[in-house]
């Protein structure tokens, strides 16, 4: 049977793109990354801001002269930025003064910084500049008046509030303070960090097997466009200051950055208890055999994609208003309507996608909600956890017979090439086919039919039901003579060593003449995986089974097929041990 399989290219994908077969594929992912901007402390930043000439003095110059903030003073020169504050670029300092930051506390950020410094941690990334200094510090010139009611955006990337009488939750002391590079308040007390939702994970020790996945597929990316240019060396652009951007692959297929400080997000990630438990669930649908490609890496990821697929919220869509008016919440890999439409049809199946979420078992009972600068934490424990595999991980195949890449041969010279119809809105058959197209399989002689059909995507230790859907004659011609015909269906596979192997033959199945019939092919449970691959594993032949005597009984020997359903079964093994 090997040298009737063709090789589908148009399937073919990469390494990154392996999730599309199932969250792209069904779901499309619109994702666009996004970037937090990580300026370092360089001092040859010079007039990448422009600076107004307020007043007498630098930034550093005038806080050298006030004895009330000597302990944030401490702080900044012996992070380096006595220089940046001492130079053209412009800046909003706010000074939390002695009283309330004190000598120990001082002691204990430059301590911070320096033994980050000493572990090889990026300026940029360093914990005292970014979670203090920078979130004491602003570019530009911010000045306030009895009117102002505003949020600026501090150096780290985090809003704070900012209005007459207080910053971020502190008391202003003195305000407008003008010097030649900025301005300068003093305020009562130091500003909390507020971590986002990507850097609270590595925060909550509950969470340390989802931090860790999630930041392996973290990267600096390098950002000209936000850098400043130098002198060309030897054909190359010297840049005088680096900015680096985050990115991370695994939060781009699941179009949620979760470390920008401009959007926001409820995120449900799996506790540790929750993680082990699902992920060696998830681990016996990826199953590949030993001559898949990359199979190690694959059998790795996938599972644990799978165990965040559908525990991202974009506040953007998940308004107040439109849980309450949809009665569901919509993750960020869920599909628009008009996708789920053409995917489905009137079927809409709505994978991530979860309804009435604080109902008694729904996905945001009994969580428990964390702040974050961007959004939510929301913690389900073990008892609590609410997220339905069969909303993600465990989908139902629908395989179209129009698609191109569903069929595979014609796999005798007794069969016609498909031919394929459509369901005139006139005709009573018009929405009850999928789509409202079909293929006709016919024989050119006395014979009957053969075809083969690719199934991909299947998932290996899962229970299938699996069925052909059947389009009687008159949804192509109202006036046809109502005929039925006769089939029978076998599966083939790859076992664990890659080898071919099959199912045994169905025995003769009947279609109903007047009306689209889901026929019952049987239950399958598939020793390996071949999600995501580009070639199918699992296919299926269909046999014509019309006698003489049949025909002369008024059956036909064509075969109307609208679809094939793959659909798991609600419980499954793994998941009950």
């Amino acid at each position: 049977m090997d040298k009737n399989f063709k090789t589908c290219k148009n399937n073919m994908i990469d390494m990154n793109r392996t999730i599309g077969k199932v969250l792209h594929g069904l779901l499309p992912l619109a994702g666009v990354a996004g970037g937090l901007l990580l300026p370092s402390c360089s001092d040859s930043w010079d007039d990448h801001y422009a600076t107004l000439n307020l007043g007498d003095g630098t930034l550093w110059e005038t806080l050298s002269k006030n004895s009330d903030v000597s302990n944030f003073r401490a702080v900044l020169e012996a992070c380096g930025y006595d220089n940046e504050l001492d130079g053209s670029q412009a800046f909003t300092v706010f000074a939390p003064v002695d009283d309330d930051f004190t000598a120990t506390m001082r002691d204990s950020v430059i301590s911070l910084y320096r033994a980050e410094k000493a572990a090889g941690v990026k300026e940029s990334r360093n914990k005292a500049i970014k979670e203090f200094v920078q979130n004491h510090v602003a570019l530009y010139n911010y000045s306030v008046s009895s009117l102002t009611n505003d949020s600026i955006v501090m150096m780290n990337g985090k809003y704070n509030a900012l209005s007459a009488n207080a910053f971020a939750g502190s008391s202003i002391i003195s305000s407008n303070v003008l010097t030649s590079n900025g301005i300068l308040y003093t305020i009562a007390s130091s500003v909390t960090y507020h971590p986002n939702i990507y850097e609270y994970l590595s925060r909550d020790a509950s969470f340390d097997s989802v931090c860790n996945f999630i930041y392996s597929y973290s990267v600096d990316k390098f950002d000209a466009s936000q850098s400043v240019a130098g002198e060309i060396v030897d054909g190359k652009t010297q840049y005088l200051d680096s900015v680096t951007t985050l990115t991370n692959k695994l939060l781009t297929v699941l179009d949620a950055n979760l470390y920008n400080e401009d959007s926001a997000y409820w995120f449900l990630p799996p506790v540790n208890d929750v993680w082990n438990k699902i992920v060696p669930q998830y681990e016996q649908y990826f199953q590949y055999d030993t001559q898949v490609a990359s199979r190690d890496s694959l059998m790795f990821y996938y599972p644990r994609l799978y165990a965040l697929a559908g525990t991202t919220f974009s506040r953007n869509v998940n308004t107040d208003k439109f849980i309450q008016d949809s009665a569901a919440v919509f993750s960020t890999v869920a599909s628009s309507f008009t996708a789920r439409q053409y995917s489905w049809g009137n079927g809409f199946n709505r994978y991530y996608i979860f309804d009435s979420p604080y109902d008694s078992a729904g996905i945001f009972e009994n969580v428990t909600d964390v702040q974050c600068s961007n959004g939510l934490v929301r913690k389900a424990e073990l008892a609590d956890w609410h997220v339905d595999s069969t909303r993600t991980v465990l989908q139902t195949l629908l395989r179209e017979t129009e698609y191109a890449a569903t069929l595979d041969s014609v796999y005798s010279t007794n069969t016609s090439e498909p031919v394929y119809h459509s369901v005139a809105s006139s005709n009573p058959f018009y929405g009850k086919v999928s789509k409202n197209m079909y293929m006709e399989i016919a024989p050119t002689s006395t014979s009957n039919i053969n075809v083969l059909f690719d199934i991909y995507n299947v998932l290996s230790n899962v229970a299938y039901d699996v069925y052909v859907v059947t389009v009687p004659t008159r949804a192509a011609d109202t006036l046809a003579v109502a005929k039925a015909t006769k089939f029978r269906a076998q599966m083939f596979y790859h076992d664990a060593n890659g080898n071919e192997k099959s199912y045994s033959v169905t025995s003769a199945l009947e279609t109903d003449s007047l009306n689209v019939d889901s026929v019952f092919i049987g239950t399958y449970t598939f020793p390996t995986c071949s999600f995501g691959q580009s070639e199918a594993q699992v296919k299926m032949l269909v046999q014509g089974r019309v006698s003489s005597s049949d025909v002369k009984k008024g059956y036909t020997r064509s075969l109307n097929v609208d679809c094939i359903i793959f659909k798991p079964q609600a419980r499954v093994t793994a998941e009950e041990n």
